[in-house]
Protein backbone atom coordinates (compact mmCIF):
# COMPACT_ATOMS: atom_id res chain seq x y z
CA UNK A 1 0.00 0.00 0.00
CA UNK A 2 1.59 3.41 -0.85
CA UNK A 3 1.92 5.67 1.66
CA UNK A 4 0.12 8.77 2.74
CA UNK A 5 0.99 12.22 2.89
CA UNK A 6 -0.09 12.98 6.59
CA UNK A 7 1.50 16.55 6.52
CA UNK A 8 -0.69 17.84 3.95
CA UNK A 9 -2.66 21.05 4.39
CA UNK A 10 -6.36 19.92 4.03
CA UNK A 11 -7.76 23.14 4.49
CA UNK A 12 -5.57 23.67 0.80
CA UNK A 13 -6.86 20.84 -0.81
CA UNK A 14 -10.78 22.25 -0.57
CA UNK A 15 -9.47 25.97 -1.01
CA UNK A 16 -8.13 24.84 -4.48
CA UNK A 17 -10.54 22.95 -5.71
CA UNK A 18 -13.39 25.36 -4.42
CA UNK A 19 -10.86 28.04 -6.50
CA UNK A 20 -11.26 25.60 -9.50
CA UNK A 21 -14.31 25.49 -10.14
CA UNK A 22 -14.50 21.61 -9.36
CA UNK A 23 -17.21 19.67 -7.48
CA UNK A 24 -16.76 17.21 -4.97
CA UNK A 25 -18.04 14.62 -7.73
CA UNK A 26 -15.42 15.99 -10.40
CA UNK A 27 -12.69 15.41 -8.18
CA UNK A 28 -14.12 11.71 -7.55
CA UNK A 29 -14.60 10.88 -10.74
CA UNK A 30 -10.92 12.18 -11.68
CA UNK A 31 -9.13 10.24 -8.85
CA UNK A 32 -11.18 7.11 -9.27
CA UNK A 33 -12.30 7.27 -5.44
CA UNK A 34 -15.72 8.14 -4.54
CA UNK A 35 -16.80 11.67 -3.19
CA UNK A 36 -16.51 10.52 0.44
CA UNK A 37 -12.74 9.80 0.04
CA UNK A 38 -12.48 13.23 -1.44
CA UNK A 39 -14.58 14.81 1.34
CA UNK A 40 -12.42 12.96 4.09
CA UNK A 41 -8.88 14.30 2.41
CA UNK A 42 -10.35 17.95 2.27
CA UNK A 43 -11.87 17.73 6.11
CA UNK A 44 -8.39 15.67 7.45
CA UNK A 45 -9.66 12.41 8.46
CA UNK A 46 -7.73 10.54 5.69
CA UNK A 47 -4.97 11.62 3.26
CA UNK A 48 -3.66 11.19 -0.36
CA UNK A 49 -0.93 9.56 -1.49
CA UNK A 50 2.18 11.12 -3.59
CA UNK A 51 0.78 10.08 -6.72
CA UNK A 52 -2.72 11.29 -6.01
CA UNK A 53 -1.37 14.79 -4.63
CA UNK A 54 0.57 14.57 -7.55
CA UNK A 55 -3.13 14.87 -10.38
CA UNK A 56 -4.69 16.89 -7.88
CA UNK A 57 -1.71 19.41 -8.52
CA UNK A 58 -2.22 18.76 -12.12
CA UNK A 59 -6.01 19.06 -12.13
CA UNK A 60 -5.94 22.60 -9.48
CA UNK A 61 -2.93 23.87 -11.74
CA UNK A 62 -1.04 24.20 -8.69
CA UNK A 63 2.71 23.07 -7.42
CA UNK A 64 3.15 20.48 -4.94
CA UNK A 65 4.70 22.47 -2.42
CA UNK A 66 1.59 24.83 -2.63
CA UNK A 67 -0.26 22.21 -0.32
CA UNK A 68 2.16 22.27 2.25
CA UNK A 69 1.72 26.23 2.30
CA UNK A 70 0.28 26.70 6.18
CA UNK A 71 -2.15 29.47 4.23
CA UNK A 72 -3.79 30.23 1.07
CA UNK A 73 -1.92 32.87 -1.00
CA UNK A 74 -3.16 36.64 -0.02
CA UNK A 75 -3.56 37.91 -3.46
CA UNK A 76 -5.73 35.09 -4.31
CA UNK A 77 -7.65 35.07 -1.47
CA UNK A 78 -10.62 37.58 -2.51
CA UNK A 79 -10.07 36.83 -6.49
CA UNK A 80 -13.53 35.49 -7.23
CA UNK A 81 -14.87 38.52 -5.87
CA UNK A 82 -13.64 40.42 -8.42
CA UNK A 83 -15.50 38.34 -10.75
CA UNK A 84 -18.76 40.31 -12.42
CA UNK A 85 -21.15 38.07 -13.55
CA UNK A 86 -22.71 40.52 -16.14
CA UNK A 87 -25.80 38.07 -16.78
CA UNK A 88 -27.90 35.94 -14.43
CA UNK A 89 -28.07 33.17 -17.35
CA UNK A 90 -24.08 32.25 -16.32
CA UNK A 91 -24.75 30.79 -12.83
CA UNK A 92 -21.93 28.73 -12.58
CA UNK A 93 -18.19 29.10 -14.35
CA UNK A 94 -16.64 26.60 -15.66
CA UNK A 95 -12.82 25.53 -14.45
CA UNK A 96 -11.41 26.50 -17.26
CA UNK A 97 -13.05 30.07 -16.76
CA UNK A 98 -11.24 30.16 -13.46
CA UNK A 99 -8.33 29.41 -14.79
CA UNK A 100 -7.92 32.02 -17.39
CA UNK A 101 -9.42 34.53 -14.58
CA UNK A 102 -6.30 33.86 -12.39
CA UNK A 103 -4.53 33.69 -15.46
CA UNK A 104 -5.46 37.14 -16.29
CA UNK A 105 -4.97 38.35 -12.79
CA UNK A 106 -0.96 36.93 -12.30
CA UNK A 107 -0.71 38.43 -16.22
CA UNK A 108 -1.65 41.83 -14.92
CA UNK A 109 0.95 41.42 -11.91
CA UNK A 110 3.88 40.52 -14.64
CA UNK A 111 3.07 43.55 -16.61
CA UNK A 112 3.54 45.75 -13.45
CA UNK A 113 6.58 43.82 -12.69
CA UNK A 114 7.78 43.93 -16.46
CA UNK A 115 7.02 47.54 -16.45
CA UNK A 116 6.91 49.71 -13.52
CA UNK A 117 6.04 53.19 -14.15
CA UNK A 118 7.81 52.77 -17.63
CA UNK A 119 5.73 54.16 -20.42
CA UNK A 120 5.18 51.05 -22.82
CA UNK A 121 3.20 52.99 -25.36
CA UNK A 122 3.26 56.53 -26.20
CA UNK A 123 -0.56 57.06 -25.79
CA UNK A 124 -3.33 55.50 -22.93
CA UNK A 125 -6.67 55.43 -23.50
CA UNK A 126 -7.84 55.86 -19.71
CA UNK A 127 -5.49 58.66 -19.69
CA UNK A 128 -7.39 60.44 -22.45
CA UNK A 129 -10.96 59.30 -22.16
CA UNK A 130 -12.34 60.27 -19.26
CA UNK A 131 -15.51 60.80 -17.38
CA UNK A 132 -16.97 57.57 -19.08
CA UNK A 133 -19.75 57.06 -16.95
CA UNK A 134 -20.57 60.64 -17.50
CA UNK A 135 -21.12 60.57 -21.65
CA UNK A 136 -23.91 59.04 -23.47
CA UNK A 137 -22.86 55.65 -25.29
CA UNK A 138 -22.97 57.64 -28.92
CA UNK A 139 -20.59 60.63 -27.26
CA UNK A 140 -17.96 58.21 -26.08
CA UNK A 141 -18.28 55.79 -29.11
CA UNK A 142 -17.38 59.03 -31.56
CA UNK A 143 -14.93 60.22 -28.88
CA UNK A 144 -13.09 56.55 -28.88
CA UNK A 145 -13.43 56.33 -32.70
CA UNK A 146 -11.98 59.86 -33.74
CA UNK A 147 -9.35 58.97 -30.64
CA UNK A 148 -8.32 55.75 -32.36
CA UNK A 149 -7.89 57.32 -35.90
CA UNK A 150 -9.04 54.30 -37.55
CA UNK A 151 -12.27 56.01 -39.99
CA UNK A 152 -15.13 53.87 -41.05
CA UNK A 153 -14.31 53.55 -44.20
CA UNK A 154 -10.37 52.27 -43.32
CA UNK A 155 -12.90 49.66 -41.47
CA UNK A 156 -14.93 48.77 -43.96
CA UNK A 157 -11.34 48.25 -46.47
CA UNK A 158 -10.20 45.62 -44.94
CA UNK A 159 -10.19 42.42 -46.35
CA UNK A 160 -12.28 40.20 -43.72
CA UNK A 161 -13.21 39.87 -40.52
CA UNK A 162 -9.81 38.06 -39.76
CA UNK A 163 -7.91 40.91 -40.89
CA UNK A 164 -10.19 42.80 -39.04
CA UNK A 165 -9.92 41.55 -35.12
CA UNK A 166 -5.85 41.71 -36.02
CA UNK A 167 -6.34 45.86 -36.82
CA UNK A 168 -8.84 46.24 -33.80
CA UNK A 169 -6.59 44.67 -31.70
CA UNK A 170 -3.28 46.31 -32.48
CA UNK A 171 -5.40 49.35 -32.34
CA UNK A 172 -6.46 49.16 -28.82
CA UNK A 173 -2.73 47.54 -27.48
CA UNK A 174 -1.47 50.79 -29.15
CA UNK A 175 -3.21 52.76 -26.72
CA UNK A 176 -2.32 50.96 -23.33
CA UNK A 177 -5.01 48.04 -22.84
CA UNK A 178 -3.74 44.27 -23.38
CA UNK A 179 -5.48 41.88 -25.11
CA UNK A 180 -5.05 38.15 -24.80
CA UNK A 181 -6.74 35.39 -26.29
CA UNK A 182 -7.70 31.82 -25.14
CA UNK A 183 -9.71 29.35 -26.03
CA UNK A 184 -12.10 29.44 -23.22
CA UNK A 185 -13.80 25.64 -23.98
CA UNK A 186 -17.07 27.59 -23.20
CA UNK A 187 -19.42 29.19 -25.72
CA UNK A 188 -21.24 30.78 -22.91
CA UNK A 189 -18.80 33.25 -21.93
CA UNK A 190 -17.71 35.53 -24.78
CA UNK A 191 -14.86 37.66 -22.82
CA UNK A 192 -14.14 39.09 -19.90
CA UNK A 193 -11.68 42.54 -18.24
CA UNK A 194 -9.29 43.22 -15.32
CA UNK A 195 -9.40 47.15 -14.93
CA UNK A 196 -6.81 48.74 -13.87
CA UNK A 197 -5.25 52.36 -14.23
CA UNK A 198 -2.11 51.43 -15.86
CA UNK A 199 -2.30 47.72 -16.88
CA UNK A 200 -6.22 46.97 -18.29
CA UNK A 201 -6.19 43.96 -19.67
CA UNK A 202 -9.17 42.29 -22.00
CA UNK A 203 -9.15 38.14 -22.54
CA UNK A 204 -11.36 37.20 -25.79
CA UNK A 205 -12.77 33.41 -26.63
CA UNK A 206 -10.71 32.52 -29.34
CA UNK A 207 -12.92 29.96 -30.19
CA UNK A 208 -15.70 31.73 -31.52
CA UNK A 209 -16.12 33.36 -35.17
CA UNK A 210 -14.22 36.97 -35.19
CA UNK A 211 -16.98 39.20 -35.79
CA UNK A 212 -17.94 37.88 -32.49
CA UNK A 213 -14.44 38.67 -30.84
CA UNK A 214 -14.27 41.99 -32.50
CA UNK A 215 -18.04 42.84 -30.68
CA UNK A 216 -16.62 41.22 -27.45
CA UNK A 217 -13.49 43.19 -27.94
CA UNK A 218 -15.44 46.80 -27.87
CA UNK A 219 -17.77 45.13 -25.31
CA UNK A 220 -14.89 44.50 -23.26
CA UNK A 221 -13.30 48.12 -23.99
CA UNK A 222 -16.37 49.93 -22.47
CA UNK A 223 -15.98 48.09 -18.93
CA UNK A 224 -12.78 48.98 -18.69
CA UNK A 225 -13.84 52.56 -19.63
CA UNK A 226 -16.19 52.28 -16.81
CA UNK A 227 -13.80 51.09 -14.25
CA UNK A 228 -15.48 47.27 -14.20
CA UNK A 229 -13.95 44.13 -13.78
CA UNK A 230 -16.35 41.04 -15.10
CA UNK A 231 -17.46 38.18 -17.61
CA UNK A 232 -19.60 38.59 -20.16
CA UNK A 233 -22.01 35.91 -21.73
CA UNK A 234 -23.08 35.19 -24.90
CA UNK A 235 -26.58 36.62 -24.55
CA UNK A 236 -26.53 40.42 -26.32
CA UNK A 237 -28.42 43.29 -25.51
CA UNK A 238 -29.28 42.51 -22.47
CA UNK A 239 -31.00 45.11 -20.64
CA UNK A 240 -28.98 45.98 -17.37
CA UNK A 241 -27.57 49.21 -17.10
CA UNK A 242 -23.73 48.63 -17.40
CA UNK A 243 -24.04 45.68 -20.02
CA UNK A 244 -26.81 47.57 -21.91
CA UNK A 245 -24.93 50.69 -21.80
CA UNK A 246 -21.22 48.84 -23.24
CA UNK A 247 -23.37 47.04 -25.89
CA UNK A 248 -25.03 50.00 -26.98
CA UNK A 249 -21.37 51.62 -27.49
CA UNK A 250 -19.54 48.51 -28.78
CA UNK A 251 -23.04 48.64 -31.85
CA UNK A 252 -22.33 52.24 -32.06
CA UNK A 253 -18.55 52.41 -32.36
CA UNK A 254 -18.30 49.68 -34.72
CA UNK A 255 -21.50 51.01 -37.10
CA UNK A 256 -22.15 54.54 -36.03
CA UNK A 257 -25.70 55.01 -36.60
CA UNK A 258 -25.60 58.21 -39.44
CA UNK A 259 -23.32 56.12 -41.44
CA UNK A 260 -25.31 52.81 -41.37
CA UNK A 261 -28.19 54.64 -41.70
CA UNK A 262 -27.27 56.42 -45.25
CA UNK A 263 -25.02 53.28 -45.82
CA UNK A 264 -28.02 51.21 -45.59
CA UNK A 265 -30.26 53.77 -47.44
CA UNK A 266 -33.88 52.42 -48.06
CA UNK A 267 -33.56 49.01 -48.14
CA UNK A 268 -35.50 46.34 -45.87
CA UNK A 269 -34.54 44.26 -43.67
CA UNK A 270 -33.81 40.16 -44.70
CA UNK A 271 -31.19 38.23 -43.64
CA UNK A 272 -29.26 38.18 -46.41
CA UNK A 273 -29.50 42.48 -46.31
CA UNK A 274 -27.94 41.55 -42.84
CA UNK A 275 -25.55 39.66 -43.78
CA UNK A 276 -24.23 41.80 -46.01
CA UNK A 277 -24.19 44.59 -44.47
CA UNK A 278 -22.29 42.80 -41.49
CA UNK A 279 -19.70 41.80 -44.62
CA UNK A 280 -19.12 45.31 -44.55
CA UNK A 281 -18.71 46.35 -41.51
CA UNK A 282 -16.74 43.34 -40.10
CA UNK A 283 -19.36 42.68 -37.83
CA UNK A 284 -22.04 40.16 -36.72
CA UNK A 285 -25.73 40.01 -38.38
CA UNK A 286 -27.21 40.75 -34.74
CA UNK A 287 -24.98 43.75 -34.47
CA UNK A 288 -27.22 44.73 -37.88
CA UNK A 289 -30.45 43.54 -36.02
CA UNK A 290 -29.96 45.79 -34.09
CA UNK A 291 -29.33 49.19 -36.32
CA UNK A 292 -32.75 48.19 -38.25
CA UNK A 293 -34.22 48.25 -35.02
CA UNK A 294 -32.63 51.54 -34.06
CA UNK A 295 -33.59 53.02 -37.54
CA UNK A 296 -37.42 51.90 -36.94
CA UNK A 297 -37.30 49.71 -40.04
CA UNK A 298 -38.36 46.80 -37.48
CA UNK A 299 -39.80 46.46 -34.24
CA UNK A 300 -39.01 45.63 -30.74
CA UNK A 301 -40.82 42.09 -30.88
CA UNK A 302 -39.44 41.09 -34.35
CA UNK A 303 -36.29 42.04 -32.91
CA UNK A 304 -36.52 39.69 -29.60
CA UNK A 305 -38.18 36.70 -31.82
CA UNK A 306 -35.10 36.92 -34.47
CA UNK A 307 -32.89 37.17 -31.94
CA UNK A 308 -34.22 34.00 -30.26
CA UNK A 309 -34.60 32.27 -33.53
CA UNK A 310 -31.38 32.56 -34.24
CA UNK A 311 -30.24 31.38 -29.98
CA UNK A 312 -32.52 28.25 -31.00
CA UNK A 313 -30.96 27.53 -34.04
CA UNK A 314 -27.32 27.70 -33.14
CA UNK A 315 -27.09 30.88 -34.77
CA UNK A 316 -26.29 32.97 -31.41
CA UNK A 317 -22.23 33.18 -32.89
CA UNK A 318 -21.24 36.59 -34.13
CA UNK A 319 -20.35 36.23 -37.88
CA UNK A 320 -20.46 33.71 -40.40
CA UNK A 321 -16.93 33.06 -40.26
CA UNK A 322 -15.42 29.46 -39.13
CA UNK A 323 -14.88 29.87 -35.53
CA UNK A 324 -11.30 28.65 -34.26
CA UNK A 325 -11.32 24.79 -33.59
CA UNK A 326 -8.16 24.26 -32.07
CA UNK A 327 -4.94 22.21 -33.36
CA UNK A 328 -2.16 23.66 -35.34
CA UNK A 329 1.39 24.84 -34.54
CA UNK A 330 1.46 25.21 -30.79
CA UNK A 331 3.85 28.40 -30.82
CA UNK A 332 1.90 30.16 -33.67
CA UNK A 333 -1.00 29.49 -31.19
CA UNK A 334 1.06 31.25 -28.53
CA UNK A 335 1.57 34.34 -30.90
CA UNK A 336 -1.61 34.64 -31.58
CA UNK A 337 -2.70 34.09 -27.74
CA UNK A 338 -0.77 36.28 -26.33
CA UNK A 339 -0.48 39.04 -29.07
CA UNK A 340 2.68 40.63 -30.92
CA UNK A 341 2.25 43.74 -28.79
CA UNK A 342 2.57 42.05 -25.07
CA UNK A 343 5.53 39.59 -26.80
CA UNK A 344 7.92 42.10 -27.97
CA UNK A 345 7.51 44.29 -24.94
CA UNK A 346 8.28 41.20 -23.24
CA UNK A 347 11.08 40.03 -25.33
CA UNK A 348 12.65 43.69 -25.21
CA UNK A 349 12.65 43.77 -21.32
CA UNK A 350 14.30 40.72 -21.63
CA UNK A 351 17.20 41.24 -24.16
CA UNK A 352 17.84 44.45 -22.22
CA UNK A 353 18.71 41.98 -19.21
CA UNK A 354 15.55 43.12 -17.01
CA UNK A 355 13.77 40.12 -16.67
CA UNK A 356 14.91 36.19 -16.61
CA UNK A 357 14.53 33.39 -18.65
CA UNK A 358 12.85 32.01 -16.27
CA UNK A 359 10.60 35.05 -15.44
CA UNK A 360 9.69 35.29 -18.97
CA UNK A 361 8.81 31.81 -19.13
CA UNK A 362 6.30 32.50 -16.37
CA UNK A 363 4.40 35.56 -17.95
CA UNK A 364 4.07 33.73 -21.07
CA UNK A 365 2.86 30.84 -19.39
CA UNK A 366 5.06 27.97 -21.15
CA UNK A 367 8.06 25.99 -20.19
CA UNK A 368 11.12 27.62 -19.74
CA UNK A 369 12.73 24.91 -22.55
CA UNK A 370 10.28 26.14 -25.07
CA UNK A 371 11.12 29.52 -24.91
CA UNK A 372 13.56 30.00 -27.65
CA UNK A 373 11.14 28.28 -30.44
CA UNK A 374 8.69 30.58 -29.06
CA UNK A 375 11.18 33.25 -29.95
CA UNK A 376 12.30 31.62 -33.43
CA UNK A 377 8.97 31.37 -34.35
CA UNK A 378 7.61 34.68 -33.60
CA UNK A 379 11.28 36.08 -35.55
CA UNK A 380 9.35 34.24 -38.61
CA UNK A 381 6.06 35.39 -37.92
CA UNK A 382 7.62 38.82 -37.91
CA UNK A 383 9.28 38.37 -41.16
CA UNK A 384 5.91 36.48 -42.52
CA UNK A 385 3.56 39.74 -41.28
CA UNK A 386 6.14 42.39 -43.00
CA UNK A 387 5.66 40.85 -46.11
CA UNK A 388 1.65 41.19 -46.08
CA UNK A 389 0.93 43.49 -43.15
CA UNK A 390 -2.20 45.62 -43.81
CA UNK A 391 -1.88 49.34 -43.89
CA UNK A 392 -3.40 51.27 -40.90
Amino acid sequence: MREKITNVNHHLLKWARDKSGYSLEDIAKYIGKEKECIEDWESGIDFPTYIQLEKLASKYERSIAFFFMQSPPEDEENLEDQVMLRSSEIRELSPKIYSLYRQAFFRQTALQELFGMDEFVEHKILDDIKDARNRDFAELAAAVRDYIGVSVEKQMSWGDSKIAISAWRDEIQGKGVFVFKEAFEDNKVDGFCLSDDVFPVIYLNNTNAENRQIFTLFHELGHVLLGNNGITSDLIFKDNNDEQFCNQFASEFLVPFEHFDKHSGSVEYSDNVAKELADDYKVSSQVILYKFLQKGTISETFFRNKLSEWISIGKSKFGNSESYSGGGNYFYNQIMYLGQHFLTLAFKKYYEGKCSSDDLASYFNIKEKNLSKLEDTFILHNLTECATKYTI
